[in-house]
């Protein structure tokens, strides 16, 4: 039943609700118009609460939008002001050695790009106008790789004490990425695939020559140099750019309350990569019925490396319970013709919550308020967004729906709250998109842990 003065959900034999403390109404069966509007009311209020949430986040994105549009004006001028100061030997000599990525980056782009916009294709004048637009992104490339072949070769007609093997070897590369270049511009495949990867082998080589060691096109390869020098690049950027997390690399701190207000996630690809396989196993010899033990196992590795403000959680579900509570709700979806399976998703994120607990402290601690039709009104907002935005509006869904889910979230009477961005979403995802993309897949355990790391490091208890 739904309490007639806050309309949120309660046990059908309360005589004050838990939430609002008001007194109900003795019948415990609410008329069929009751629950009509009750589930109308909670609708009209997910709505009300993701337009808001969208209003919010895209006052936010506004605003980064600007100060970088703004840095990056001042950062133009400032180049075309003074461009040729940048005309120096040195840099025209890195350009030469940079190129050599640019056919991978540029295949990478083009498959995103693509992606975006392909699904526009379809539509008289708006597909024509936006499919220009993967055109020009394919011909930037081109054109910088263009300028990177004629970089090497300015440097060889005009420093002649830099021709050698390697110099002569590096200018040929530079015309190799400019071909691979070239090649995805006009649509080929393989051609450019072969030629871009042999570029970024020796990129890989060359780059740390040049804008690392500072040694120039002409010096001689050394790959045990090369990789302490993107070893010492690595440790000076972790240096410069210190992590919010903690150490987790002791028992102690892995196990143990960090400093209050520090929220983070501490979990592992290699980790999750092992469950996902044994995952896999598990549920192919028992023919899926194993599934709840393992999705427990999952759920329990995930919250026991999430430390919110300080308190490590903990979980106690086990895949018994889980099973009893999906089978009831496979054979509720099954009398409702589906129906039901709507209101899975609430049902199985408040059984997670009452398992989850902080570090140490009693279970059964946990709750989750958020209401199956508040959910609709949010669902509903979604698809009507992405819909119109062709999916491009897909970070900004997916943060709203988190704001939502964390802010019905309670452990031990402390409520969640989620501040991260749609903006710093999209950059994570971009990032684990694209090494998705480069390693065929098996980055993705890594990408989750990335994502988990971002929402968790933006997740506190609501004071």
């Amino acid at each position: 039943m739904f309490c007639i003065h806050c309309g949120k959900e309660i046990a059908d034999n309360c005589k004050f609700c838990p939430h609002c403390g008001g007194e109900l109404q003795p019948e415990k069966n609410p008329s069929l118009n009751s629950m009509i509007d009750n589930a109308g009311e909670h609708i009209g209020s997910g709505i009300d609460e993701v337009v808001s949430d969208l209003k919010d986040e895209f006052k936010k994105g506004s605003d980064t939008i600007s100060k970088t549009v703004e840095q990056a004006s001042q950062h133009v001028e400032d180049v075309r002001n003074n461009w040729r100061d940048y005309l120096t030997m040195d840099n025209i000599e890195l350009l030469s050695a940079l190129v050599l990525a640019l056919p991978i980056f540029m295949g990478i782009v083009n498959a995103v790009v693509g992606a975006v916009f392909g699904r526009l294709d379809g539509i008289p004048v708006i597909g024509l106008i936006f499919g220009i637009i993967p055109f020009l992104v394919r011909l930037i490339f081109v054109l910088a790789a263009a300028a990177g072949l004629a970089a090497g070769a300015y440097i060889l007609m005009n420093q002649p004490e830099k021709r050698n093997l390697w110099s002569y070897i590096t200018v040929c590369g530079a015309g190799l990425a400019f071909l691979s270049c070239l090649g995805i511009l006009f649509g080929f495949e393989a051609v450019p695939l072969v030629a871009g990867a042999a570029c970024m082998l020796y990129g890989i080589d060359c780059i740390s020559r040049v804008l690392l060691q500072k040694k120039g096109i002409d010096s001689q390869p050394d790959i045990v140099n090369d990789v302490e020098a993107y070893k010492t690049w690595y440790e000076n950027y972790k240096r410069e750019h210190p992590s919010d997390e903690p150490d987790t690399t002791t028992v102690e701190s892995q196990y143990s309350y960090s400093a209050p207000n520090n929220s983070y996630f501490d979990g592992d690809g290699v980790t999750l990569l092992g469950l996902y396989i044994l995952t896999a196993i598990v549920c192919t010899v028992t023919c899926g019925l194993a599934f709840p033990w393992m999705y427990c196992k999952l759920i329990k590795w995930r919250k026991t490396h999430t430390v919110i403000d300080g308190k490590r959680l903990d979980f106690n579900g086990t895949g018994g319970s889980l099973f009893g509570h999906w089978i009831l709700w496979e054979l509720l979806s099954v009398i409702t013709c589906g129906i039901y399976s709507f209101f899975v998703h609430v049902a199985l994120k408040r059984w997670e919550m009452q398992h989850t607990t902080y570090e140490g402290q009693p279970a059964g601690a946990g709750d989750f308020d958020g209401n199956s039709f508040q959910y609709f009104g949010y669902g509903l907002i979604q698809v009507l967004l992405l819909m119109i935005s062709c999916g491009l509006a897909a970070p900004w869904t997916l943060t709203i729906i988190q704001k939502w889910e964390m802010r019905h979230s309670i452990i031990l009477g402390d409520r969640m709250r989620y501040d991260g961005t749609a903006l710093g979403i999209l950059g994570q995802y971009i990032i684990v998109f694209l090494l998705s993309i480069i390693t065929f897949g098996i980055y993705s355990p890594w990408g989750t842990v990335r994502i988990n790391k971002y929402i968790y490091s933006h997740t506190h208890v609501d004071r």
